[in-house]
């Protein structure tokens, strides 16, 4: 989750957006998450070895409570043998009875220590070194029961309070039990019971200072929580989850004692355990408090680490995936944990490839049927899709896909009045920008996908509704390339109306939009005579054809304003010129010509696809204006300009495919409608040209649209034919100008 710094030092959490958008619920709660999103887009980042140097202070603590509890086990030893073979063993029968029965009770509690301490459950309970009173997140009212439940501490108070007791008497009096000393008696009696009591006072001390170093690092752990910016989560069920931070410090604080313990007080930096590791270890534990609260330190850390740091996470983090998805499915898995893990498993979704976790294809999309569980989930499908691999494997389920965000949507409508509005259009933007992707996929997975799209009547009602979407647009205009698709969607007058508008509205703030617009009326008249006649009747208010040739001085409206007019002129030719678009036409011309003088690449193929048609539409004109014997230098340029293009593209590029066919279908209208242009091809090598374009035939070349870098949309009329039938004419005798207009049949309509 994102931060920001504090005035005291700290770090503060802000709200998660994914958790903001499903735990608000509309009004104020909307409002907030609104605002929470906000602090999100504020926040800083912190590093890795920020945690650590946080943690740092907490592990002089941790070695501080573990030397301690090492000098007192290796005193209370020494203190164990003393007794048996010094005290009892040697001086037995001349001990008071305070002493005699002091060292048998501490020699079968440092026995017992020493011979069950394999035994940790026994030990623990017994003898546990203060550590089940440390590690545990109690409160008061526990403490006292802790303190009881080990004996350990108030052992540690008896061996310091009668340790105490005897050394003053035995030091700081005269008088005391060994005044005068035994008959036969040692003089070294007294110095060995005051040894003896000097290592049960070290060994008491040194577990009550570790108890106390233990209790003050209670509060170090709370402090450190907060310093980490572990705050408080509100649950969507209800009330606060506070004790995971607590649970994640005490694990670490646990694990890094153990590590002292078992592999000495100076361990290797690679024996000492990380927050980030013990978090991804924690997943695979029996202990739900333990599983929730390493996923909310890895969701914490995956949001708010800086990039290094986040880099070494997610590659920790991708071993535990198939764990993380374990908890999407298990129907034991608590809310809490299977909410957790979903957002975790999106912020690494657009890494991970469906091929390596194959139960991800039927989890993830279930996620859509739960609440609150939905959101997170499409997130997480949007991401996915980013690879194209991942596309492919989930527009295979494209049925189970198609229903479960149906539903979705459906769940949103239905909860309107709590959602809001302005969420439930959100909701549909998301939708629809998941779908997108699918549909702009290639080949026959792509195909099915958008053919079962096409088939779903919801979900198209939900289009039309949402057509100001430009991911609505895109799946439009991707639905518009199979055949069938366009007759119904031309057929559907609200649709092409909305699309119109959209396109040519003069307020269009809104770029992309009207670009997808324009992309969907394009491939609505591919090869379409009567979707062409449609858009020409509800663009007769809009002066359509007039402000598509305005388009061409745009850059970025010139590639898509070319292809629809290039599709009006060569499906619907006879309307264009009842509707008087000669006027508008015959204007544009010279600007197109000028075009193809001066632009490269895919404006310059975007220009020939208009020449290509205009012409016969308005034949006259067009030969008038290129008439090669009232400007012969133009003329001249011009076919060079075609003529060097062509040769330059030996084989076409994806990014402009069809520029070799335009320029071969330029070639063809210009010679037949100004027959004074053969000589001229002839003179700048046009026939060798054409001849090298059918020694280099191409595959791209067999398509006119493309998805993925397939093609989708065939050519009416094979390269090779339209190359023979240009080699053709340019051989053929000239004749009058323009004579051949009326005789040639355009290749367009050659289908």
């Amino acid at each position: 989750m994102p931060t920001t710094p504090s005035d005291d030092g700290r770090i503060v959490i802000a709200v998660d957006p994914i958790t903001a958008l499903v735990d608000a619920g509309g009004g104020d709660d909307a409002q907030q998450s609104e605002s929470s999103v906000s602090e999100v887009l504020q926040s800083e980042t912190i590093s890795a070895d920020m945690v650590r140097k946080k943690l740092k202070k907490l592990d002089v603590i941790m070695f501080c409570v573990a030397a301690l509890e090492w000098a007192g086990n290796a005193v209370g030893t020494l203190g164990f043998l003393w007794a048996t073979v010094v005290m009892l063993g040697g001086f037995c029968s001349l001990l008071s009875r305070l002493d005699f029965w002091f060292s048998a009770i501490m020699v079968f509690i440092e026995g017992s220590r020493v011979f069950i301490r394999d035994d940790a459950s026994v030990n623990q309970w017994l003898f546990g070194s203060t550590s089940a009173f440390r590690w545990e997140n109690f409160s008061g009212d526990r403490m006292f029961a802790l303190l009881l439940a080990n004996l350990q501490i108030p052992v540690a108070f008896l061996q310091i309070l009668l340790s105490i007791m005897r050394l003053r008497s035995l030091l700081g009096h005269h008088n005391h039990d060994y005044r005068p000393l035994p008959k036969d008696a040692s003089p070294n009696l007294v110095p060995s019971i005051v040894v003896f009591f000097m290592l049960e006072l070290c060994q008491g001390s040194s577990y009550i200072l570790a108890t106390i170093l233990g209790l003050i690092s209670l509060f170090r752990r709370r402090s450190l929580a907060r310093d980490l910016g572990f705050k408080r989560v509100r649950q969507f069920w209800g009330g606060f989850e506070n004790e995971w931070a607590e649970n994640a410090v005490d694990l670490y604080c646990h694990k890094a004692y153990e590590a002292r313990k078992e592999k000495g007080l100076f361990p290797s930096n690679n024996s000492m355990p990380s927050l980030t590791s013990l978090a991804i270890e924690s997943l695979d534990s029996t202990s739900t408090e333990m599983q929730i609260a390493g996923l909310h330190v890895l969701d914490n850390f995956l949001e708010r680490f800086d990039h290094t740091s986040k880099e070494v996470l997610i590659a920790e983090i991708t071993y535990a995936v198939p764990t993380l998805i374990d908890m999407l499915g298990s129907s034991s898995t608590s809310k809490d944990i299977r909410l957790l893990a979903a957002k975790i498993i999106e912020k690494l979704s657009d890494r991970l490839k469906i091929s390596e976790f194959p139960s991800m294809v039927k989890l993830i999309p279930s996620l859509l049927e739960r609440q609150p569980y939905a959101l997170v989930g499409l997130s997480i499908l949007q991401k996915l899709v980013c690879n194209p691999d991942n596309c492919a494997e989930i527009a295979k389920d494209a049925t189970n896909i198609i229903t479960k965000i149906r539903g979705f949507i459906s769940y949103v409508e239905d909860e309107e009045n709590s959602y809001g509005h302005q969420r439930v259009i959100g909701v549909y933007y998301s939708a629809f920008k998941f779908l997108r992707r699918l549909a702009i996929i290639g080949g026959k997975t792509g195909a099915r996908f958008r053919q079962q799209l096409l088939e779903n009547p919801f979900l198209l009602n939900r289009l039309k509704r949402m057509l100001d979407c430009e991911p609505v647009m895109d799946i439009v205009a991707k639905l518009a390339l199979d055949e069938a698709a366009r007759q119904e969607i031309g057929g559907t007058h609200s649709i092409m109306r909305k699309l119109m508008d959209s396109f040519l509205r003069s307020d269009n703030n809104d770029r992309s939009l009207q670009l997808a617009a324009g992309e969907a009326l394009g491939n609505l008249t591919i090869m379409s005579t009567d979707n062409c006649l449609a858009i020409l009747f509800a663009g007769k208010d809009h002066n359509l054809i007039e402000k598509l040739i305005n388009m061409l001085k745009d850059e970025y409206y010139i590639c898509v304003a070319a292809n629809l007019l290039h599709n009006l002129c060569a499906n619907s030719r006879d309307k264009l010129i009842d509707l008087d678009a000669k006027v508008h036409l015959e204007s544009a011309l010279p600007k197109v010509m000028e075009l193809i003088r001066t632009k490269e690449g895919e404006q310059l193929e975007a220009a020939l696809c208009i020449a290509s048609q205009i012409g016969y539409v308005i034949p006259e004109y067009f030969a008038q204006v290129l008439e090669p014997d009232i400007d012969a230098a133009s003329a001249e340029k011009l076919v060079e300009k075609l003529v060097v293009t062509l040769k330059s593209n030996m084989e076409p590029c994806l990014k402009y495919p069809r520029i070799r066919r335009v320029l071969v279908e330029v070639v063809i209208s210009t010679v037949v409608l100004c027959p004074g242009y053969i000589k001229i091809f002839r003179a700048k090598g046009a026939k060798d040209a054409l001849d090298m374009v059918k020694g280099t035939p191409s595959r791209l070349e067999k398509y006119r649209v493309f998805l993925d870098g397939e093609g989708v949309v065939a050519e009416s009329l094979p390269m090779r034919d339209l190359v023979d039938k240009a080699k053709r004419l340019i051989d053929q005798p000239t004749s009058t100008p323009g004579c051949g207009a009326s005789e040639f049949k355009c290749p367009m309509d050659q289908r």
